[in-house]
Order: structure tokens, then C-alpha cells, then sequence
């Protein structure tokens, strides 16, 4: 139970390619990463208080809003197209510019 009252459950999917403390690790830290929120623009911040990602993010700002993108589908944040799972049957992609911002998602 956290200090909110909530309980979280979290997965563990091989599907994460990759070892389960390092999966959690990415996603969950000691504190809330205030420096970073700082640095995003007021767009980027509504974003991510929404959890949702709009074209002219940046990547920084995406991972804030709706967390890294697994492994096995998206290995590098390099990449122009990060993949992410609705569920088990259904994705949606997130596509970005040579300079890292988000120009549109696909369902």
C-alpha cells in the first residue's frame, strides 16, 4: 500500500525483454523527478498531468506521460516510432521527428 492509501500490482511480462528489477526500476523512482517536469513547456506539463501525448512533445516528455515504451517492441529510444500496448491484442504508436518531438500517434 503506498503512502497515498493506494495499492499498485505490477506484471511481470517476458514480453518486457528484460530482467524484472530493471523493468521496475524504469518506471518507478525514490521521488517524483521534479527537475524534469520543470523543464517541460506548460503543453507538455498538461500532458502529462492527462497522461496522454499530443504532436509537439518531446520524448523526455512522453516517457513522463505514459512511461518508456517495452523492449521487445521499441529496444532503443532512438528510434522514430516508439510502440505501446493497449492490451494484449491491440498497440498504438507514437512517431516522432528527426529532433525527438511527437509528430502524430496511430491506433
Amino acid at each position: 500500500m503506498s503512502a497515498t492509501g493506494k495499492r499498485y500490482e505490477y506484471d511481470s511480462h517476458e514480453a518486457s525483454a528484460e530482467p524484472f528489477i530493471q523493468n521496475v526500476e524504469r518506471y518507478f523512482g525514490p521521488a517524483c523527478p521534479t527537475a524534469k517536469l520543470d523543464a517541460l513547456t506548460q503543453g507538455e506539463r498538461e500532458a502529462v498531468r492527462l497522461g496522454v501525448v499530443i504532436a509537439g512533445m518531446r520524448k523526455e516528455a512522453v516517457v513522463l506521460a505514459i512511461g518508456y515504451p517495452p523492449r521487445r517492441d521499441t529496444p532503443t529510444l532512438d528510434r522514430p516510432m516508439w510502440t505501446y500496448w493497449r492490451s494484449r491484442e491491440r498497440s498504438f504508436f507514437v512517431e516522432f521527428d528527426a529532433s525527438g518531438v511527437v509528430l502524430k500517434t496511430y491506433n
